[in-house]
């Protein structure tokens, strides 16, 4: 495995290039570094999210394997979630991969590996999610799950270990929550993620 620093992520991944109105977000931070999973069948980081309130909202679920792919996954409605390293055969639905190189793995993994959201607390984070979301009315749960070999910045340093979160709509709840740090750098992975996978399927 390579060793490599968060840094140098790519900004036009953020809420365009303007200001995300965070304080804490734009103050200097150290750069961590940090090992990543590269099984073909390792899950990176998976975000999920469906509608609750709709009868027929299937689940979308994008992917990033450890080999670097980036899959989008389109399940009907109760159909099982994959599981966190999946090798099981396809599950019915709609299926999208792309590939990514060195550069742009480590780009999404670094918005992953932000201190908000992997040196705090995961009850208080738990909170602050729940808190964010609570007055976005019919709003989608996403559900995001990201797992590091290692992770070490100053004096922290961590073992293989996963990170779970849940929020309602990250993207509106970022807007309505400008100075929530963590809320900002989960939204942000979020979008990154989406687009990531667009930009690249666009390419083929």
């Amino acid at each position: 495995m390579v060793r490599v620093p968060a840094a140098g992520v790519a900004l036009l991944l953020l809420f365009g290039s303007g200001s995300s109105g965070n304080e804490a977000d734009r103050a200097p931070i150290t750069a961590p570094e940090f090992q990543l999973p590269n099984g073909p069948a390792e899950a990176v980081i998976r975000i999920s999210w469906s509608n609750p309130l709709l009868r027929r909202s299937p689940t979308t679920v994008y992917t990033l394997f450890g080999d670097g792919r980036l899959e989008r996954a389109s399940l009907p409605k109760n159909a099982p979630s994959p599981a966190s390293a999946p090798a099981a055969p396809q599950l019915p639905g709609t299926t999208s991969t792309v590939v990514l190189d060195a550069q742009e793995m480590h780009e999404l993994a670094a918005l992953a590996a932000r201190p908000a959201l992997v040196e705090r607390d995961p009850g208080e984070l738990a909170t602050e999610f729940h808190a964010a979301g609570a007055g976005i009315m019919d709003g989608a749960v996403f559900r995001v799950h990201m797992q590091f070999t290692s992770y070490s910045r100053g004096t922290v340093t961590l073992g293989p270990f996963e990170r779970d979160f849940a929020l309602v709509e990250p993207l509106s709840a970022a807007e309505a929550n400008p100075r929530k740090e963590a809320v900002q750098a989960l939204a942000r992975l979020v979008r990154a993620v989406v687009e990531t996978h667009k930009t690249k399927e666009a390419e083929q």
